[in-house]
This record gives structure tokens, C-alpha cells and sequence, in this order.
């Protein structure tokens, strides 16, 4: 069992709670990547429509992609994150649970059928130590026309967190990611800048009656997972590209509205109820800007 292997094993039930429910100190970036996931595959949805899910931990992609229609098969080497998936998928509709399957076992290589509508690897690229095997095996499994799903570590962030990996950058020249954002600053759209305005004021009123006056301490507990491999935008669009795909999207997952170290600072949960006022430009180009993740997804040529 190799390392990540292991640490999913170990941290399941501890990974998909963070990952997935509002937590202190932390961000449940999950759910709003399946939140755009389900809105890039909403057009597909069809009676016998297929979905693969790669790496799927709690299924939480294939028990939503279920109730639309789709057949969806769930791949993972984690029995721990099966176990979590099969306690989902038992809890929908009988109908629904019927159109999911389950395969353990090493979603780079085991026995996989073709002809998949659509496709996703959702927290799996990070750490992989090569890009092309999982774009191969995703291209080769997809019907022309369908969709991938994947989702990046945003290397472009580094620029506007401030922080270890702000250092690192600096001190291997960062112009050609400075440039990078240069690109993506343009103009916002009135209307959402006014519903961020908006936004920006309930949220900040929701902070304010609820009476939250100083910083609380972070909890104990589980810490998140080790560091993962990042790209950027432009990468991203490269790497589909010399995969047969072409991009149709990318969209900012985890904004930021600020230095993430004011989480700290601040009242729980301010940071991050702030943040997500930024949400309402989440498909747009300057997202991609102050988010730490993002979301491609890619149509097959």
C-alpha cells in the first residue's frame, strides 16, 4: 500500500467530513466542486446515460449523477472509501441505487468498460506523479463528445496567498505566472458585480449579529492531507489539449477573499462566509485569480 493509499485509509471518515460540511478553519471545497460538477453534467443527464467516477471516495458525484438518470460505475482502491460510497449510494431510492456500480481496485489500471458519456477524477491529479496516464485513460474510455471532470491545485494562487509556497515562487522567478494573471484580469460583468456586493453585505451582517467578537482557536483534529502537485489555468488547457480534449471551462473552487492566514484571525467562520461571496464569479476568468482550486472540464474531440 503506498502512501496516499494508506493515508485515505487511515483518514476517510475524517477527509470527507471536512471536506464535505462547514468546519472550522476550514473550507468544504467537496461540495462545491460537486456542486459544479452536477452543473457541467446536468446537459447529459438521460436515461442510461454513463458516468465514471475515478477515485470516487464517498460517491457523493455517482449518488448525485443517479438521481439525474445516469448509469455510473465508482472506481477506488480505498476500502475505506468504498465502505463510505456503498453507505451513500444504499441510502437513494431504490431505482437510483440500482444504476451504480463499484469497482476496487487501482483506478489508473484496473478492467474498465469505453463508451462513457461523461468522466471525472475529482482529488486525484494532485497526486499522481504524472499527468498523462490519468488524461489516456479518461480519453480512452470516453465516447467523442463527452465530458472530464478534473479538478487542479491552483499553482497561479501562489501569488496571492502570501505564504511558503509565495517564497518559493519568488525564489525561482515567478514572472511567467505573473504574466499568467495579467491575462485573467478583465472586466467583471455589472450585474455580478452588484450580486457581490450583495453577497459581501449579508454575509459580513450574518457575522456581525451573530455577535462574533474575537478569533476562535483552531480545532484539534484532523489536519488535511499532504502537499499536492499544482498547475496552472494555461497548463491546464495544454495538458487536455495534448490529451485530445478541448477545454470548455474552468472554474475557480476555493476563493479567497483575502490572505488566507487571516482565517486565523478573524471570528469562526468569517473568513470563509466572506470569501464565499466571491462565488457568484466562480465561472468567470478572474476566479482563477484567488481560488486555490479549480475545476476543467473537457469535452473529447
Amino acid at each position: 500500500m503506498d502512501a496516499i493509499e494508506r493515508y485515505f485509509e487511515l483518514n476517510s471518515a475524517a477527509w470527507l467530513d471536512q471536506a464535505y460540511h462547514d468546519k472550522p478553519h476550514s473550507y468544504p471545497t467537496a461540495r462545491h466542486r460537486l456542486r459544479l460538477s452536477l452543473g457541467a453534467l446536468k446537459p447529459l443527464a438521460r436515461p442510461g446515460a454513463l458516468l465514471l467516477e475515478l477515485a470516487c471516495g464517498g460517491a457523493h458525484l455517482s449518488a448525485e449523477a443517479a438521481k439525474l438518470g445516469f448509469r455510473a460505475v465508482a472506481v477506488d482502491q480505498s476500502s475505506a472509501m468504498l465502505t463510505a460510497a456503498r453507505e451513500r449510494i444504499g441510502k437513494l431510492p431504490a431505482e437510483a441505487r440500482a444504476r451504480v456500480e463499484f469497482v476496487c481496485g487501482d483506478v489508473l489500471t484496473c478492467p474498465l468498460p469505453e463508451g462513457f458519456d461523461a468522466a471525472a477524477a475529482l482529488g486525484l491529479l494532485e497526486y499522481l506523479p504524472d499527468d498523462s496516464v490519468l488524461l489516456k485513460r479518461a480519453a480512452q474510455r470516453l465516447k467523442p463528445g463527452g465530458l472530464f471532470l478534473i479538478d487542479f491545485r491552483n499553482r497561479l494562487f501562489n501569488l496571492f496567498s502570501v505564504s511558503a509556497y509565495t517564497r518559493r515562487e519568488l525564489a525561482g522567478g515567478a514572472a511567467e505566472l505573473a504574466d499568467e494573471v495579467q491575462e485573467l484580469y478583465a472586466p467583471l460583468p455589472a450585474d455580478r458585480t452588484r450580486a457581490f456586493l450583495r453577497e459581501l453585505g449579508r454575509r459580513a451582517a450574518e457575522m456581525a449579529k451573530a455577535g462574533e467578537l474575537a478569533p476562535e482557536p483552531e480545532e484539534a483534529g484532523f489536519q488535511g492531507s499532504a502537499e499536492g502537485r499544482q498547475h496552472t489555468p494555461k497548463e491546464a488547457r495544454t495538458l487536455g489539449a495534448a490529451h485530445g480534449f478541448e477545454t470548455v471551462g474552468l472554474y475557480g473552487i476555493h476563493p479567497h477573499l483575502s490572505a488566507p492566514r487571516l482565517n486565523r484571525m478573524l471570528p469562526v467562520p468569517a473568513y470563509n462566509a466572506l470569501s464565499d461571496s466571491l462565488l457568484v464569479f466562480e465561472d468567470l476568468p478572474a476566479s482563477l485569480i484567488w481560488s486555490s482550486k479549480f475545476l476543467a472540464v473537457y469535452r473529447k474531440k
